[in-house]
């Protein structure tokens, strides 16, 4: 049975990481030690700063020199999700540029927008063409997967690679649930969100990222940004249309998997309770030659928080020494 279907018995599919939610043999173990450096004082964070792409506004940091790496959340997350580690890290060796998607955290979503993982991948293209960044590796963190595997299956020759992390990478064929409908509604959707926050709040947030952390415990820093930041009418109603319209996405893409020739790194934790590394990360690495598998011990969905120096070591295992794939979705399959 799949472990990460949808119920709305909980509010906390409304305001946690969505979606995020045979083995090839001898997947790389990863026994990686924590970075001694991470148990100093935090450098400051950088400044955010804004594209226009189109109509719509992104927010992003950069930080770092070097080969430009792409970190994007998952959903109901923002760019703050590598805030605990990860984005200082790598902005030692690399140059990083972590966004809001649209929608989420401080960027607006395009007017009449469907919420599909090709649109964010779009726009996401769109801005870093305008910015000037060429041919990045994109590291996305579950929901963010199924966003940058769009964008290597339709812009190929502009990514060096791909770090793809707890991956939500395939259609599980949920069943649409009422509830979500209404909440999709403008006005009663906006009632049932205004009567359900002070009933749900901090302990139902503090509950589904229990099971995101697991086994690690949910830092208290982190609970108190979700809390802050996820229960907005606006962000509950872009979380829902991500993850309504991600389906027909995943299943469309997923056959093209084949043809990706870029290196792609697959990190999951052996202990994940939000998406099925067996249904998706060990799919995926057997679908795109030449990926490499990491799976790591005792580690749970939220690897870019309890595990920023494997998110490194996987950036750093991207070797870019091929081609980039020049084949991708066919519009008219």
């Amino acid at each position: 049975m799949r472990n990460h279907k949808k119920s709305f018995v909980s509010w906390a599919t409304l305001i946690l990481l969505y979606v995020s939610s045979l083995l090839k043999p001898s997947p790389i173990v990863a026994q990686w030690q924590t970075d001694a450096a991470l148990n100093e004082q935090q450098p400051a964070k950088p400044q955010a700063r804004f594209i226009k792409v189109g109509t719509v506004w992104l927010c992003y940091v950069e930080k770092g020199t070097g080969q430009p790496v792409v970190l994007i959340h998952g959903n109901a997350g923002d760019l703050h999700d590598f805030d605990l580690g990860a984005l200082n890290l790598i902005a030692r060796h690399h140059h990083i540029i972590a966004f809001d998607l649209p929608g989420h955290g401080s960027s607006t979503m395009p007017k009449k927008a469907q919420g599909t993982i090709e649109e964010a991948a779009s726009i996401l293209h769109d801005a870093l063409v305008g910015m000037g960044i060429k041919t990045p590796i994109l590291v996305g963190h579950s929901w963010g997967t199924a966003v940058a595997l769009s964008y290597m299956v339709h812009y190929p020759q502009d990514v060096s690679g791909l770090v793809l992390l707890a991956p939500v990478a395939y259609p599980d064929h949920r069943r649409e649930m009422q509830l979500e409908g209404l909440l999709s509604l403008p006005v009663i959707g906006d009632a049932m969100i205004l009567l359900a926050k002070p009933l749900v709040g901090r302990r139902l947030i503090e509950r589904s990222l229990k099971r995101a952390f697991f086994p690690d415990k949910v830092p208290e820093e982190y609970l108190r940004a979700a809390v802050r930041r996820w229960l907005g009418r606006r962000q509950i109603r872009v979380c829902i249309q991500n993850d309504r319209v991600l389906e027909r996405s995943l299943a469309r893409q997923s056959v093209a998997y084949a043809k990706i020739r870029a290196p792609v790194i697959i990190v999951t934790g052996d202990s994940d309770l939000m998406v099925s590394p067996a249904e998706n990360a060990f799919v995926l690495h057997r679908a795109i030659p030449g990926s490499e598998l990491v799976v790591v011990s005792h580690a749970g969905h939220q690897i870019p928080q309890t595990h920023p120096e494997v998110v490194l070591q996987a950036v750093q295992m991207v070797r870019p020494e091929r081609e980039p794939s020049s084949t991708g979705i066919n519009e008219n399959d």
